[in-house]
């Protein structure tokens, strides 16, 4: 009969306790401690604008208050000038001896000719251009004072020639108009009878010595900004364009690339 002896005892334990421990080691080999991972947001997509590039316009034309509102007489113009008892003596007038209507005058006013002149019987050549009907009144009549006595002079201009404006774009009625008188922009946008219902307010630009304004008319018309009113002068173009063919392309970083119609907010 086998004893053990108390001294043995503690060495079989010592041998044994390096062996569980290498066992345990040895059935958790592929384990390791968990590592804590830091999380990163990602960086935002490109953005699909390519490239800035600042573009300044004009602004709307500048132009000083006429300082004399009465029309001047130009080249191209008709005048019709009627001598009051004289019809022998006067141009542009119907056989009542009164002044005829524009389409009349057509045949019987007198043209300015490139020279600024109008021919008179007796009072012979007048130059007219830049005067008024009143001023110019009165040089025919200290004309024809050499052969008539006390001759009453009355003068209407019979045509405009000497003025155009030039209405295109989105107008009811876009072509060739001809001031009467000093206008504004408002007023000379009038002359076109309207806006189409498609017209681009915004867009509208001035063409002027070579040169491209835009004027804000829905600004002027909504808001009252009166400095887009300016004064116009002989020889202007006003393009109104529309807003049907107005697009926004979208491109770049998105799902879907496309060309979207351009609707202006009221």
């Amino acid at each position: 009969m086998f004893r053990f002896r108390r001294a043995a005892i503690p060495i079989l334990l010592a041998g044994i306790v390096p062996l569980l421990l290498t066992g345990c080691a040895g059935g958790h080999e592929g384990l390791k401690s968990p590592q804590r991972k830091s999380i990163t947001t990602p960086a935002p997509p490109a953005s699909p604008i390519v490239e800035k590039v600042p573009v300044k316009a004009d602004e709307a034309p500048p132009g000083p208050v006429p300082a004399n509102l009465d029309y001047a007489v130009g080249v191209g113009d008709v005048l019709a000038v009627m001598v009051y008892g004289r019809p022998d003596l006067s141009t542009g007038v119907s056989s009542t001896g009164t002044l005829t209507t524009p389409a009349v005058s057509m045949m019987k006013g007198s043209r300015v000719d490139g020279s600024g002149n109008i021919h008179l019987p007796l009072a012979g050549t007048v130059n007219v251009a830049g005067l008024s009907v009143k001023a110019i009144a009165d040089s025919v009549e200290l004309s024809l004072r050499r052969y008539v006595k006390e001759p009453s002079v009355v003068v209407e201009v019979a045509e405009y020639h000497s003025r155009p404006i030039y209405l295109m774009g989105q107008f009811r009625t876009p072509g060739v108009y001809y001031m009467d008188r000093p206008m504004t922009f408002l007023q000379g946008i009038t002359l076109g009878n309207g806006f189409d219902p498609a017209a681009n307010l915004r867009g509208v630009r001035v063409l002027r010595d070579k040169k491209i304004a835009p004027v804000d008319v829905y600004s002027l018309m909504m808001a009252g900004k009166i400095d887009q009113n300016f004064w116009l002068r002989p020889g202007d173009t006003i393009f109104l364009p529309d807003n049907r063919n107005q697009f926004v392309f979208v491109f770049g970083a998105v799902t879907k690339p496309a060309r979207s119609r351009w609707r202006r907010a009221a």
